[in-house]
């Protein structure tokens, strides 16, 4: 059974390219830095087994992503779609995420600074289990992780992941994104 949840505007993506274009225009911010390293919990529901599922996940941030690549990237998936945005992310590593014993490449790291701190928005090309393949399931169509979490001022926090997602523009030009399944939590989210 597929289940798909949208997330528009202030989630994940719409964050990371709204902020990213201000910046690039001086609207403010800080300059972006790393490395950083954040422990966490990932509460996500279901998947090939029915239930509630933690895993400790660990987010290192090697660099953030330039302004500039954020502003770019809504244009590519609004003219070729997620095989565009596949594309280009792969030409990047700015970092990894590990959820229990599994390593990913973290592609797309942006950190904006917040009233309550700074939020981190990680974008990710998903490696395709073998299963998933060979049984054409349907979210094969959802090529992204995506991670936004807020921290304050001493590197604790929360936020939500979608370890299935697509990237998506509308025609009004909205930046969203749309899960596979319900969205995990991050939580106890630590800055190491």
């Amino acid at each position: 059974m597929r289940r798909t949840s949208r997330a528009t505007g202030a989630l994940a993506i719409a964050a990371c390219l709204l902020a990213t274009s201000a910046l690039a225009r001086g609207d403010g911010g800080e300059e972006p830095r790393g490395p950083e390293t954040f422990k966490a919990t990932a509460e996500v529901e279901g998947g090939r087994l029915p239930g509630t599922h933690r895993m400790e996940i660990t987010i290192h941030i090697q660099s953030t992503t330039p302004p500039e690549v954020g502003k770019q990237l809504a244009g590519l998936v609004a003219s070729g779609g997620q095989p565009a945005l596949q594309a280009v992310l792969d030409r990047y590593a700015n970092g990894s995420v590990v959820f229990g014993a599994l390593r990913y490449t973290l592609n797309l790291a942006v950190r904006v600074p917040t009233q309550r701190g700074r939020r981190y928005v990680i974008v990710a090309n998903r490696p395709f289990g073998v299963y998933e393949v060979n049984t054409d399931q349907d979210s094969l169509a959802y090529p992204f992780g995506v991670i936004d979490f807020e921290v304050d001022d001493f590197g604790d926090g929360e936020g939500t992941l979608f370890p299935r997602a697509q990237i998506t523009i509308s025609e009004d030009g909205t930046v969203g994104v749309n899960g596979y399944g319900e969205p995990g939590r991050l939580l106890d989210v630590e800055r190491q």
